[in-house]
């Protein structure tokens, strides 16, 4: 007789072909999908988030008049954004006005990227907007991930006074400028946008430029 050495299916639950089957829509997932709030979701390694999150990308997925964007952030990338802050000596009230503006800066280049190919918006103002501004971003804008992106804008930082980051940021990036864009462009195509990211613990360690990061991912479009 030949024994399994794991009978119950794959070691990583988010990676068990019965998981899809398996899943309970529980009162936590409902409290998730049902909701346009900011959530975190926060366990110890095996709880089921990222299982979790792939089945809210499938719920999203799904349903009509949304963008859904999805993503993982790699570890390497992580561990390469906090050192580009400490580079900068921010204090931790600099660097976490400085993470919130790269959170919502990356948001909205997301959504203006599926704004800018959307069918319904076709040859709008919006579109035109839209293609003038990831032109001038094009170097940015190019970020495969939320951290990649943060790590190249903070490479355009010039001048030594750690201050003067978070105003940079917002002005290379043009956030107000992009922002009602965005929000006038969701509007005309009767759409919202959701982000999900999964792993957001990945190469982090209990320190204030750590702290820094995801405390703001609840940075949002308003």
């Amino acid at each position: 007789m030949i024994q399994s050495a794991n009978v119950l299916g794959n070691p990583r639950a988010e990676s068990d072909r019965l998981l899809e089957k398996a899943f309970v829509d529980t009162v936590d997932f409902h409290a998730l999908v049902n909701t346009d709030d900011f959530r975190v979701v926060v366990g110890r390694r095996g709880t089921g988030k990222s299982a979790l999150y792939q089945q809210l990308c499938r719920h999203y997925a799904s349903q009509g008049r949304i963008l859904l964007h999805h993503e993982t952030p790699q570890e390497h990338h992580a561990l390469t954004l906090q050192e580009r802050l400490e580079r900068l000596g921010c204090n931790y009230r600099t660097a976490r006005a400085a993470c919130r503006l790269l959170w919502r800066g990356y948001i909205l280049i997301v959504v203006s990227r599926s704004l800018g190919t959307h069918f319904k918006l076709k040859g709008s103002d919006v579109q035109v907007e839209i293609g003038n501004y990831l032109t001038r971003q094009s170097a940015i804008a190019k970020a495969i991930n939320a951290y990649e992106l943060a790590i190249r804008a903070l490479e355009t930082i010039s001048g030594s006074n750690p201050n003067t980051v978070p105003g940079q940021i917002a002005s290379i990036l043009e956030i107000e400028h992009i922002e009602e864009i965005v929000n006038r462009g969701l509007q005309e195509a009767n759409h919202r946008a959701v982000m999900l990211f999964d792993n957001l613990d990945e190469g982090w360690q209990p320190s204030e430029n750590s702290n820094r990061i995801i405390g703001r991912t609840r940075s949002h479009i308003e």
